[in-house]
């Protein structure tokens, strides 16, 4: 028996393949994954020294932990008839919008699932992680959900009605700092920077920001009133922002998010 099997191999299962071997306490050799492409799968094979196989069924056999990485709009095709013989794993799903209870109506009878929500993060280890719980999970089922996600950043647990609330927030939030970073980089462009300059001031001073909430447990807002001198050059930047409705956009945003991620549940 594998510890860790992963149906579906793409970015994202690799990023979590990363944090679990980081972790230490499970080994190549515990671990197997499957896709349609063999080509990929010898890269990770030679890469990372797991077994690897074409066949979803062989991963669900073999395997003490499933954990589900393959697009929503497959999940039928590729799990309605999925064979596991008498193993019982622990099915893992990081697919966006399956609910655990569709997911529970794929598979046999009292199928234990875990529904996660984790964000492309993962892959430089610096993810967040939503976790809910199936009707038949158990509470070692969670724990070990937790330190799976563990290697690969920040875990919480939520009640499932919340997931699509994470998804707007977190799931799609590295776009939303994306998009900030790269208007932050094209405005020093414009006032004279080089574009490498503008893009490492930006960048750097977005990490900085980060790790600052983190280190002193203050509130963004906290900070952000220490950084506005009085009659200052960041308290006029401030006003602008406000005046232009940023702190209003970034929260429909969020908003839109959420509802197309309801739109999309099943």
């Amino acid at each position: 028996m594998f510890k860790i099997g992963f149906i579906g191999s793409g970015h994202m299962a690799e990023s979590l393949l990363k944090g679990v071997l980081s972790e230490g306490t499970r080994k190549s050799r515990d671990i197997i994954m499957s896709d349609p492409k063999e080509a990929y799968l010898t890269g990770l094979n030679r890469t990372y020294g797991v077994a690897v196989t074409t066949s979803n069924d062989e991963v669900a056999a073999s395997s003490e932990t499933v954990i589900i990485a393959i697009k929503p709009r497959v999940a039928v095709q590729v799990l309605g008839g999925l064979q596991t013989g008498a193993n019982e794993p622990l099915y893992i799903s990081i697919m966006a919008g399956q609910t655990t209870l569709g997911l529970e109506n794929m598979f046999q009878d009292k199928a234990r699932i875990v529904r996660a929500m984790p964000n492309t993060l993962a892959f430089v280890l610096k993810g967040s992680t939503a976790l809910c719980r199936g009707s038949f999970a158990t509470d070692e089922d969670m724990r070990l959900a937790e330190e799976i996600f563990r290697g690969v950043g920040n875990v919480l647990t939520v009640e499932e009605y919340l997931m699509n609330a994470v998804t707007g927030v977190s799931g799609c939030g590295p776009a939303y700092f994306y998009l900030v970073m790269e208007a932050l980089s094209d405005a020093g462009v414009r006032a004279g920077l080089a574009r490498e300059d503008a893009v490492a001031l930006a960048v750097q001073t977005a990490l900085g920001s980060a790790q600052m909430i983190l280190e002193t447990g203050s509130h963004p807002a906290e900070l952000k009133d220490a950084v506005a001198s009085p009659g200052g050059a960041t308290i006029e930047a401030l006003k602008v922002l406000e005046e232009k409705g940023v702190r209003g956009a970034v929260m429909n945003a969020v908003e839109a998010a959420v509802k197309r991620a309801k739109e999309m549940e099943t």
